[in-house]
């Protein structure tokens, strides 16, 4: 168990720094685009939630789902990166409107 502690505190670092935010910003602003992996994500998760009652098979199954998941975290990294160097620009004063949306 001490081995995957690494992997653990990546994945959840990234569910929360670039998922979460990534599957927000997609949702809200590309529903009709991304609706197909949405659709897609939620119903094998609920098909997992079905029929693995043992964590360490949902340990194991999760890799299934996290090609499909890391599409949202990218977005939602960009999103941070996109925001820090709007930061970056504020602070030197030029303008940052070729950086928003």
């Amino acid at each position: 168990m001490l081995l995957t502690a690494p992997e653990l505190f990546f994945w959840w670092w990234l569910f929360f720094a670039g998922f979460a935010p990534g599957f927000y910003y997609a949702v809200r602003n590309r529903f009709s685009e991304v609706q197909p992996l949405v659709l897609f994500i939620v119903g094998l998760g609920l098909l997992y939630s079905l029929m693995f009652g043992n964590v360490g098979l949902i340990f194991r199954q999760r890799a299934q789902l996290m090609p499909w998941m890391l599409v949202f975290a990218v977005v939602g990294l960009e999103q941070r990166a996109i925001k820090k160097i709007l930061k970056q620009r504020e602070r030197m004063g030029q303008p940052a409107a070729a950086l928003a949306k």
